[in-house]
């Protein structure tokens, strides 16, 4: 798919999450304070075109680039710029290292390494979505 706007780049982010969905189980989900799990369906990871302000990341798409932007009550704490399959890596980075990070609690198991074990999810999950973006944490 071609990304030329932030409506493309929404539809590629719901696909995305819909993979993910279909590929894992309630073990990956996180949990509110009562227990019931929060998946996809209930919260989208991110916002488009403009903040809520309250730290969600956002996408905007201006003069023709593509920008990942956290900001809390106008203040920005970070912004990282590039084309869509830049943004694209680094948004599900940092949601499959989330789903990787629940999973690992739920199967935690005593003298294992956790996080090799939170980082082998990452991956799995990664290559799901695209085997380059795998890569390219595996390389990290």
């Amino acid at each position: 798919m071609s990304i030329q706007s932030i409506g493309d780049f929404k539809i590629e982010v719901e696909r995305l999450l819909a993979v993910l969905a279909r590929n894992i189980d309630d073990d990956y989900y996180p949990r509110n304070v009562y227990g019931e799990i929060l998946t996809f369906a209930k919260s989208m990871p991110v916002t488009f075109d403009f903040p809520k302000g309250d730290a969600t990341p956002f996408v905007e798409m201006r003069n023709a680039k593509f920008h990942f932007v956290i900001s809390e009550r106008g203040y920005e704490f970070e912004r990282v710029s590039g084309n869509p399959d830049e943004i694209l890596a680094f948004l599900f980075e940092g949601i499959t290292r989330s789903l990787a990070s629940n999973f690992e609690l739920r199967h935690r198991l005593s003298g294992q390494d956790s996080g090799e074990v939170r980082f082998s999810k990452q991956v799995e999950l990664l290559t799901l979505l695209n085997p380059e973006w795998a890569r390219s944490v595996s390389e990290k």
